[in-house]
This record gives C-alpha cells, sequence and structure tokens, in this order.
C-alpha cells in the first residue's frame, strides 16, 4: 500500500517514520506503509494511542462496532472514526466545527494489523515521552487489547438504499440517494445525555439537482455536510433579500460549486432578482457551470429548507438514536428558525381597520390659540440646593410632581424639588425604573415588578412576568381619561405585557412574530408596534387586539414619527455604507391605510423617528462624514430639499418646532433650519469647555416658550428668532436636564451631584 499523509503546507517525505521518542510533535500511525492519521503538529500522543488501544479492543470483541477517538493538537481537534466491517476497520480522519473538513473516509484496514501496530507503537514509547499516570494508562489499554479476542461478525451489516426527495413543486429540487448501513444501538445507550457526534453523520450519496428541465448528479457527497452548509448560504440569502441589498457568493460544498448572486431593488441593470449557478469543482468539474434565474430569493430558501428537513427524516427513521446528537439538535433548530422567517417574510396578512373614526376621535387634538409674539424678556436665575449621591444612574433620575427620584447603584433615594431635603431612601437592586401615575416602577432581570410609592419609598405592588430575553426592556405608560392605569412592558423575547397598575395583573399579551427588539408609539386609544420584523402594528389598549397590520418585505426597526393624523414608518436596515433598501411609509394611524411609500435608497442611511411638521416629513440621515437631513413633502412624499451628511457631526441631538428642526450639537452649536427650504434661520456658537466635558446628553427641552439647552452650561434660547434668554449659573456638566412647570431648572452631574435652580421673578405687561 502507498502511504498516505496529510501535511499542513508542503508534504514531507513517505520515508519510513523516525523512533517515536525522537517525533514526539508529529503523530503518524502506519499500518503496512499507511499513514493512518496523518501529520497532526503538537499532538498528545500517549492519549492518543491509551483511546485508539481500548476503541479496537471493543471493535475486536464487537462491543462496539463504532468509535470516535479525538485528538488535540495546536491547530484544534481532529477526530479518528473507526467503524467494523466483516474483518476490516474502515478509518474516518475529519475536523468538526461550523466548516468540517475531511482529510480521509472508510479506508479499509485489516483488523489484526491494525492491532499489531498499536501494539508495537506503545511499546515504542519511551519514558521520556510517557511517564507516571501516563505509563499505567498505555499499560492497562495495552493489557486490554492483548486480551481481546477478535470475535468474527456472524453477519454483514445490511446497506438500505434511502431516498431524500422533498414534496411538491419547487422552481429548485434538491435531491439526494443514500446508501446507509444498518448501526447497531449501542447496549448502553442514555436517552438522556446529547453528545454531538459527527462521525455517524458522514455518509456519502448522489446528490441531484435540478432547475425546470435541467438537472445535475454529483456523487460520492457528503450529503448531511452539504446541507449543513447550504441552510448557511440559504440564511445569508434570505438576510439579503429582507434587507435589499445585493448579495454574491460562490463556494464548494463538498464537492458542489454553488453560487448566488442577489441584486438589489435599486439595481438597474435586469432590475431585482436571483441567479443560482450550479457546477462541479475543477479540475474533475462534470460539464460547465450553469446559471439558472428563478423568481426570488424566497424560492431558494424554501428548497433548501425542504432537503434538509426531509434529510433529517430519513436519518431519524434509519437511526432513532441520531436525536440525541447535538448536531442534529442544532441543524433541525436552525431548519425551523429559517422556515419561520420565511414564512414571516412572504406572508400576506395586511388588516386595514373598518372602523377608524372610533379611535380618531379618541385622539382629536385640543384647539390651541396661538400666542402674540412679545419682546424676549430675560429670565434670571438663582442657585436652590445641592445634593450628592454616590453612584448615580442618570437613567433612573426623574422628576415626578413634587419629587426628584434619584436611583443609585446600591440604592434608590426620593428628595423634594422645593428644598432638596430627603424624604426616603430605599436599599434597591440594579433594575429598569420607569414613571409611571401612581409611584417609580422598577422592573428586575428576574421578570419581577416592584413599585414605589413616591412619598414614602415603600413597595405598594409587586407582580411578576417572564424575564426579557434577547433585547432591552421597552414599554410605554398608559394614563388617560378612559383607559385602565396600565404598563405596557416587553416580556420574554417576543411578548408584550398590559400590567394592569392597580392589581398587578396582567391584562393582555401581545406576540409578535418574527422580532423582537420593540419599539412603541401611544396614538390616543392605539399603541403602533415595531417589533423589528416585517411588519407594523397598532393594538387597542384596552383589550389587546390587532386593530390594522401593515406589511413590507423589509424590516420595521426604528422608531415612528406621529403627528395627529400622519405616521411615518421607516422599513430597512441598510448597511454601514449605505446599500441597503430602505422605504418610507406614510399612512393613517388609526385605519392603516397606506398613502405613499418613498423609496430611500442610493443615499446616507436613515437616523431615527422621523421628524413630522405640518407640512413636511424630515428625515435625519448619516454615514460616516456625519448626519445630514432629507425633507419630503407630507401630502405626497416628493423631496424638497436636501444636506449631504456632515452639517452637523453625529453627536447631535434635534428637534422638531412648528416649522424648523433645531440642532444642538457636541461642537457647541445651536442652529435652526426652515423645514419648507433648509435655510438656516438663526445660529449660535457657544464655548466648548474641556475635551470631555461635554454633556452626556444634548437634547433641547422645549418648556413654556422657551428652549433649555444643555452645552457647557444650560442657556435659555426663543426657538422662533434665537434670542437669547438667559442662562442657568452651575458649575456642574449638565449631563441630565430636566424642568418643571414653573420653569425650575434641575441639573445632575455623572459625578453624582445633583443641583436645584429657581427662575426669578419677572414682571410682563398685561
Amino acid at each position: 500500500m502507498t502511504a498516505l499523509q496529510i501535511v499542513k503546507g508542503n508534504a514531507g517525505s513517505t520515508a519510513a517514520p523516525q523512533p517515536w521518542a525522537e517525533t514526539r510533535a508529529t503523530v503518524d500511525l502506519i499500518v503496512d506503509g499507511m499513514n493512518l492519521t496523518g501529520r497532526m503538529p503538537d499532538a498528545e500522543l500517549a492519549p492518543l494511542l491509551r483511546d485508539l488501544a481500548v476503541a479496537v479492543a471493543g471493535l475486536a470483541s464487537l462491543e462496539n462496532r463504532r468509535a470516535t477517538i479525538r485528538c488535540y493538537s495546536s491547530e484544534g481537534p481532529w477526530e479518528l472514526g473507526l467503524e467494523r466491517s466483516a474483518d476490516q476497520v474502515l478509518l474516518s480522519l475529519f475536523r468538526g466545527g461550523t466548516h468540517p473538513e475531511i482529510a480521509f473516509f472508510e479506508r479499509e484496514v485489516d483488523l489484526p494489523a491494525l492491532i499489531g501496530a498499536i501494539l508495537s507503537a506503545i511499546g515504542r514509547l519511551e519514558g521520556a515521552a510517557a511517564s507516571g499516570g501516563a505509563r499505567a494508562e498505555l499499560d492497562h489499554a495495552c493489557s486490554l487489547l492483548l486480551a481481546a479476542r477478535v470475535v468474527s461478525p456472524t453477519k454483514q451489516q445490511a446497506v438500505t438504499l434511502v431516498e431524500v426527495e422533498p414534496e411538491g413543486e419547487a422552481d429548485i429540487r434538491i435531491c439526494a440517494e443514500l446508501a446507509l448501513r444498518e448501526r447497531q444501538r449501542p447496549a448502553s445507550h442514555d436517552s438522556t445525555v446529547e453528545r454531538a457526534d459527527l462521525f455517524s453523520l458522514l455518509v456519502r450519496g448522489t446528490l441531484r439537482i435540478g432547475i425546470g428541465e435541467h438537472t445535475r448528479q454529483f456523487p460520492d457527497t457528503f450529503v448531511y455536510l452539504f446541507a449543513e452548509q447550504l441552510l448557511a448560504l440559504a440564511g445569508e440569502t434570505l438576510d439579503a433579500w429582507e434587507q435589499g441589498r445585493s448579495y454574491y457568493r460562490r463556494l464548494d460544498l463538498f464537492g458542489v460549486v454553488l453560487g448566488i448572486r442577489v441584486k438589489s431593488d435599486g439595481d438597474s441593470e435586469g432590475g431585482p432578482g436571483l441567479w443560482f449557478t450550479v457546477a462541479g469543482p475543477r479540475p474533475r468539474s462534470q460539464g460547465e457551470a450553469r446559471t439558472f434565474r428563478l423568481t426570488d430569493a424566497p424560492a431558494f430558501v424554501e428548497a433548501s429548507v425542504n432537503f434538509g428537513r426531509t434529510l433529517v427524516r430519513a436519518l431519524l427513521r434509519h437511526d432513532p438514536a441520531e436525536r440525541q446528537n447535538l448536531r442534529v439538535t442544532n441543524f433541525r433548530r436552525a431548519l425551523r428558525s429559517l422556515d419561520e422567517r420565511l414564512r414571516e417574510a412572504t406572508c400576506e396578512d395586511t388588516k386595514v381597520n373598518p372602523s377608524p373614526e372610533i379611535y380618531r376621535a379618541f385622539a382629536a387634538p385640543v384647539a390651541t390659540t396661538p400666542s402674540d409674539p412679545r419682546e424676549a424678556s430675560k429670565l434670571r436665575y438663582s442657585a436652590g440646593w445641592t445634593a450628592s449621591f454616590p453612584g448615580i444612574d442618570l437613567r433612573a433620575t426623574f422628576l415626578c410632581g413634587d419629587h426628584v427620584v434619584v436611583g443609585g447603584s446600591r440604592e434608590t433615594a426620593c428628595v423634594s424639588r422645593r428644598t432638596g431635603d430627603l424624604l426616603w431612601r430605599r436599599a434597591t437592586q440594579p433594575a429598569v425604573s420607569v414613571v409611571t401615575p401612581l409611584g417609580l416602577a422598577r422592573l428586575f432581570a428576574d421578570g419581577s415588578i416592584a413599585l414605589h410609592d413616591f412619598g414614602s419609598g415603600d413597595i405598594v405592588l409587586t407582580c411578576q412576568v417572564a424575564p426579557r430575553i434577547g433585547g432591552i426592556v421597552t414599554g410605554a405608560i398608559v394614563s388617560s381619561p378612559g383607559l385602565p392605569r396600565m404598563l405596557v412592558v416587553s416580556e420574554g423575547k417576543r411578548h408584550l405585557s398590559a400590567v394592569d397598575l392597580r392589581s398587578g395583573e396582567v391584562r393582555w399579551r401581545h406576540t409578535a412574530h418574527g422580532g423582537s427588539m420593540f419599539r412603541l408609539r401611544r396614538a390616543g386609544k392605539l399603541l403602533v408596534v415595531v417589533a423589528g420584523d416585517a411588519t407594523l402594528s397598532a393594538v387597542d389598549l384596552g383589550s389587546g387586539e390587532i386593530v390594522w397590520r401593515t406589511r413590507d418585505r423589509l424590516r420595521f426597526a426604528a422608531h415612528v414619527g406621529l403627528d395627529h393624523d400622519s405616521l411615518f414608518a421607516v422599513a430597512g436596515e441598510p448597511d454601514g455604507k449605505g446599500r441597503g433598501a430602505v422605504r418610507l411609509h406614510h399612512l393613517d394611524p388609526y385605519a392603516g391605510t397606506t398613502r405613499w411609500v418613498r423609496e430611500l435608497s442610493g443615499g446616507p442611511s436613515p437616523l431615527g423617528a422621523p421628524l413630522v411638521t405640518d407640512h413636511e416629513v424630515v428625515v435625519v440621515t448619516r454615514d460616516r462624514r456625519g448626519l445630514g437631513l432629507l425633507a419630503l413633502d407630507r401630502a405626497t412624499g416628493a423631496t424638497l430639499w436636501s444636506s449631504e451628511p456632515g452639517l452637523f457631526p453625529t453627536a447631535s441631538a434635534w428637534l422638531a418646532i412648528d416649522e424648523s428642526i433645531i440642532v444642538n450639537s457636541a461642537a457647541g452649536d445651536l442652529f435652526s433650519l426652515a423645514t419648507h427650504s433648509g435655510d438656516t434661520r438663526w445660529r449660535h456658537r457657544f464655548p466648548r469647555g474641556m475635551e470631555g466635558d461635554q454633556p452626556r446628553r444634548l437634547e433641547p427641552i422645549l418648556r413654556s416658550g422657551a428652549l433649555f439647552v444643555p452645552q457647557q452650561q444650560v442657556h435659555l434660547v426663543r426657538p422662533r428668532d434665537g434670542a437669547i434668554l438667559g442662562h442657568v449659573p452651575t458649575e456642574l456638566i449638565p449631563d441630565l436636564l430636566r424642568v418643571d412647570e414653573r420653569c425650575d431648572v434641575y441639573v445632575a452631574e455623572e459625578s453624582g451631584h445633583l443641583a436645584s435652580f429657581r427662575a426669578g421673578p419677572k414682571l410682563s405687561l398685561v
């Protein structure tokens, strides 16, 4: 026989191996001139020989017909698979993982020759290579192998031809024919233990791929490994199709070369579609490569899922023990997940509310009388009180009526907003804090919810929901006349639950089919739900029923923009270079009907919720240069004006007020842009201070007609003309800014300081 060597890099010599003690770094187990294990650098020789001797002893006595030995090296674990076939042993060398590697498969070796080679190798392993406990283990393994009696099998293993052919008609058909050996179930099989066993899945067969009237056959293919890699390719293809971006991949799947090309919606050459290429590997390619055009990406994904599901069913019928194979378990889980995603992406379950007037009347805005323009009057502030809270959590610090609730790493405290006196302090665990009309709700990681009274800090209500899985906790507060006071909170992985703040019971639970990242927005009696999937839904706050639902192939993942009778939602997940498809939907928030849809592809990526004014909708865009703006006509979706990204830096905050967009940037700039033209109405540049002393949050706050702007100090600006109304004399960096109804200002710094500033009295002509 000729020597077989697996060499990393250049092939080595096939000469006879050196003594084991001199070549410890290279494992060469040679039987009749055949190198069985190849060259695996830095492999531990003593454990390999020990496990090999024990496994071969079991094969010789027919205690087991199959065995797998793992050999660890610096390049990762290799596995040596042995299977008894008559008086021969079939040896396979492979490596598992996400992308398996097969060195050789089912090489026949005489069992007596293999036993002799193992005993000879153990005998040549000197004390320098194996000493102490390793030597004792080798001696024990050697004694087992010597005592093993070679038992000839009474009958040959039966071979069953299994046809794997999914049912149904599809654009692409993937089938296979397998020759499976009958395998004996181990006597000591434990159904409570699952193990990853790649060796039992190494089955060769003939693969057939048919498209239309054309069929290609590929013999001697590892069908299961092909199905695993095909499923991963189908998942990437579905991702690209859902995001509306171009995708191209060509790879060799264990002797079958597949090419996938998905064109984006904005591709001008040929339009969107999927091109599928199939060929054999060079130089033994069977015929030329053929390229076919499929109807769409879901056709390829559906064919891949159907083939994988049919293959798994065939393997489980032949050998039910594969149910305890972790590799099969993970593959079945991936099949279910991709099938759910495919059904969600191709489902047509759009729903329109036939009676929108009920909800429209509930959310009717109260008419307001515009105020007469007056001269800008200055506001004067004086320091009120200062408090310190170690380990302050700015996300858990709130202004609640006459109380200022301050959350920390180990405790929650409450002070009077008038005097700064400490009202109560409670030791608490880390949790998400939410302000409700009845107290401070704290949501813990285990799903428990505790409601603290504002006045005393005592827990007045507790309840339990499922722990949040796979995302941050989000929610909304319901406190309107005619509606029960509820806390709508994300629960588990795909659920929204409405918790009654009076009784603590869950009134209803909504399930998102495909997504789990919730974005919520109140629209009167409706709750608009964005879940990160292809659906945008509106839920009745009283009953939890879905009132309307709209669908897009692209995913809804961003916050929505809402203004009276208009709802704007962005669908799509563009990549960092803005190549993914993006659409802006304009809907009736109470009926769910679509008024227009505008493609936003081919430019910078949208950021955040659309900004809605009386006549325009403005989309903030982003790329590596910074942020820009795109203004569209609210009625038609036509482009009014746009500014390239770089107009203001990424670290900025913005606010829509009447017919202007106010932008506050970390560079110290505050400016106002007209929404109908994009012209700059006014601009201020404030001192920046030292690097790193910028506020953590830059959102301006509009209160009583004045704009409170956090910069190095808190500046007061009139939004209509940019007139400076005053500033707050604080030495704290306004990492958190709160303003009450009297225009009193509360400033919190991340260092743990909290300060109050009172607005001085002013005279006005009545």
